[in-house]
């Protein structure tokens, strides 16, 4: 979340609550950062800061993957496993996001789009 006036971004660090393997660190990410996100800056980008136990970060380098994911026989070490995204699909940009309609004069698009197309009309209008 950008403070403004060139103070920087909010960010959350997770050693807040940390964890010590991977498992333990993504029920943490899953858990507390939409949940902080949702009371700070519901609406605009949060960023995180990740730390890694070296055994969090051994098991991203040598897992293999869920066994059902997808996988590129030329592409070692990537297994990818698609979802579904949560959420409404911005009519401007096609994101699938959960703050579609947040801006009353928008209700289709995210409030980024939203601010966007109420610059374009603000320049549109000074042109007219």
């Amino acid at each position: 979340m950008d403070l403004g006036n060139g103070l920087g971004h909010l960010t959350y660090s997770t050693l807040v609550h940390p964890g010590d393997t991977w498992s333990d660190m993504w029920e943490s990410l899953t858990t507390y950062v939409p949940k902080v996100q949702q009371r700070v800056c519901p609406n605009a980008p949060f960023g995180v800061s990740l730390r890694l136990s070296n055994a969090s970060a051994a098991t991203l380098v040598n897992d293999e993957g869920p066994a059902d994911a997808f996988r590129l026989p030329d592409v070692v070490g990537v297994a990818i496993k698609p979802n579904l995204a949560v959420g409404t699909k911005c009519a401007r940009s096609w994101k699938i996001l959960t703050n579609i309609g947040a801006d009353p004069d928008y209700p289709d698009v995210s409030p980024r789009d939203a601010k966007a197309l109420r610059e374009w009309e603000t320049m549109r209008k000074a042109a007219e």
